[in-house]
């Protein structure tokens, strides 16, 4: 059995429970095999068990269009269990291809669960990394429904990718009674979104910010077809089909991007 050294002891401490058990084994692979790294992983008491799945733990540490939709979205449609260290992301069946979308992003080869119960689809990822990430990077913790705030030191261009994962998790297009855009969500989280907007887009009247009373959360309002179209026009700008909702955006081309 190859002895190994203090500088790989070191980095299987540093890395183990960051990075996939993949990319450790590939650092190690010409010293030492799966097993062997399985074991002293063990002996040092820095790993209860094999990863069965693998994901991408840098995903939400990059500054790219990726992290920032897909951290907005998990803001507003996802769950954060920290004490067992899962995120997790529950749609509609209907919505399925867009959990597919998440999957290729943060490179998870685990499977795509069904619930009969709800009719839904659900991925689950534990990881203890990505959870303190989301935390600090973004605001996320496991309260986010009544806590959440806005993340800072994000770009109006990086807050746009932001806002858009978010209202595609929390927002709704209607047409009802006129054309509004509505978005859910913590006061605080709101007022960011609309001081976003108000900064890059000639946000007029026909704007609020609900409080309903027996309601745990607030509602941002914007009414008028044109102030509709220009709102949308701004979230989609600079996106593509790895970061936005078909199925929303198929309502958004339909009735704003009509001849």
């Amino acid at each position: 059995m190859k002895r190994w050294t203090n500088d790989d002891i070191r980095f299987l401490r540093d890395h183990y429970l960051k990075i996939s058990n993949q990319k450790v084994y590939n650092f190690f692979s010409k010293k030492y095999t799966p097993k062997a790294i399985r074991n002293q992983a063990g002996r040092l008491g820095i790993c209860s068990r094999l990863r069965k799945y693998f994901h991408d733990d840098n995903f939400f540490i990059k500054n790219n269009n990726q992290c920032f939709y897909w951290a907005g979205f998990i803001a507003a449609d996802g769950y954060i269990d920290e004490i067992r260290s899962k995120i997790y992301i529950t749609l509609n069946v209907k919505d399925k291809d867009h959990l597919i979308k998440y999957k290729n992003a943060v490179q998870y080869t685990g499977p795509i669960s069904y619930i009969p119960s709800n009719n839904a689809v659900c991925v689950r990822i534990s990881s203890k990394f990505l959870i303190n990430v989301l935390k600090n990077k973004f605001n996320i913790t496991t309260k986010k429904s009544l806590t959440l705030k806005h993340p800072k030191y994000l770009t109006d261009n990086q807050a746009r990718h932001f806002i858009r994962g978010y209202f595609d998790g929390d927002g709704y297009l209607r047409k009802n009674k006129g054309h509004s855009l509505s978005i859910l969500g913590t006061k605080s989280m709101l007022q960011w979104i609309n001081k976003i907007l108000e900064r890059n887009l000639d946000i007029g009247q026909g704007k609020h910010i609900y409080k309903y009373s027996r309601l745990k959360y607030s509602i941002l309002e914007y009414a008028g077809r044109i102030q509709v179209h220009n709102i949308m026009n701004w979230l989609y700008n600079y996106s593509n089909n790895s970061i936005r909702l078909s199925r929303k955006y198929q309502i958004y081309q339909e009735r704003y991007c009509g001849s």
